[in-house]
């Protein structure tokens, strides 16, 4: 079973309400030998920091980085064999990210983690690669041209923790 799930961006303290319930559905659901997690996460430059100066963190340009954490499988082997690794040097500074892998390291999932750096074309450079290269991965086709963002701004409740728990 594959679940695709696309959670609203939420800061501290009800981001971690958050990851902690969707993690919690998904080890209710199924056997912890079953799980294996693929986190796409998308940032700016500057959320990450690495001691290369000269290193592609840097770029201009949309990069797409992988991480495997938690056991090896095969699947996540797979995933971030064929993107950029992350450099050794590289430090988080964004804590809806920072939050996320804390609980997967606890959780001792097998994932994989794939960091998508927006360059200046922005989110949408950054959505084709990573869109083709999961494509690639499941053995999917994946349609550029179908791909369309929306810029509209969604409105914020004064109380955000209501958007969980109603």
């Amino acid at each position: 079973m594959v679940s695709l799930l696309l959670v609203e961006h939420y800061g501290p303290p009800v981001l971690s309400c958050a990851l902690h319930e969707i993690l919690r559905s998904i080890t209710r659901e199924n056997q912890p030998s079953d799980i294996v997690l693929t986190l796409p996460f998308f940032l700016s430059a500057a959320k990450l920091k690495g001691d290369d100066k000269n290193s592609s963190l840097n770029n201009e340009v949309s990069s797409l980085y992988g991480l495997q954490m938690g056991p090896t499988v095969d699947f996540t082997e797979e995933i971030v064999r064929t993107v950029e690794q992350v450099p050794s040097s590289l430090r988080i500074h964004y804590e809806p990210l920072a939050c996320l892998l804390q609980f997967v390291h606890c959780l001792k999932f097998p994932t994989a983690l794939l960091i998508g750096i927006k360059g200046v074309k922005g989110e949408h450079e950054v959505l084709l690669k990573l869109g083709e290269h999961l494509a690639n991965a499941f053995t999917l086709s994946f349609e550029r041209n179908q791909i369309k963002l929306n810029s509209r701004e969604t409105k914020r409740t004064e109380e955000p923790w209501r958007a969980l728990y109603g």
